[in-house]
């Protein structure tokens, strides 16, 4: 279950973060404690993804390479771009993991989840043979 770990006030707005054994989530407040962005990171640690939503530009789905590839070298984790979003498994998810967080949050989160699903690819294309 996804519980609050961080409250902290920015600037120009506030953030708080969510974590559980799943989920990762960031959520960013502007000054008026409107959503404005938002981080969830899911599947973590073994295969983790990020899925990311600004008010300004919208959606962005990636995978997170974490840095881990030689245990000689360690680099910082960065994010790549990820193929299909599985909206229906992560909005599943997200539904139960949620139940003791902010109702306001988690129904906002819960929303973009499914619309990403319809705005982002959630199916790999098949390679066309061309003859």
């Amino acid at each position: 279950m996804l519980i609050e770990v961080k409250k902290e006030n920015l600037k120009n707005g506030s953030f708080r973060l969510f974590m559980d054994e799943f989920f990762d989530l960031t959520v960013f407040f502007g000054a008026s404690n409107e959503i404005t962005a938002f981080q969830l990171s899911y599947k973590k640690p073994s295969d983790e993804h990020s899925l990311e939503w600004q008010k300004d530009s919208g959606f962005l789905h990636s995978r997170v390479d974490d840095g881990e590839s030689s245990p000689l070298h360690n680099d910082s984790p960065i994010l790549l771009k990820d193929g299909p979003f599985p909206h229906k498994d992560i909005s599943r998810r997200f539904i139960e993991s949620s139940k003791d967080i902010d109702s306001k949050v988690a129904a906002f989160i819960g929303k973009k989840i499914l619309e990403a699903g319809k705005k982002l690819p959630t199916k790999r294309r098949k390679k066309s043979r061309r003859t």
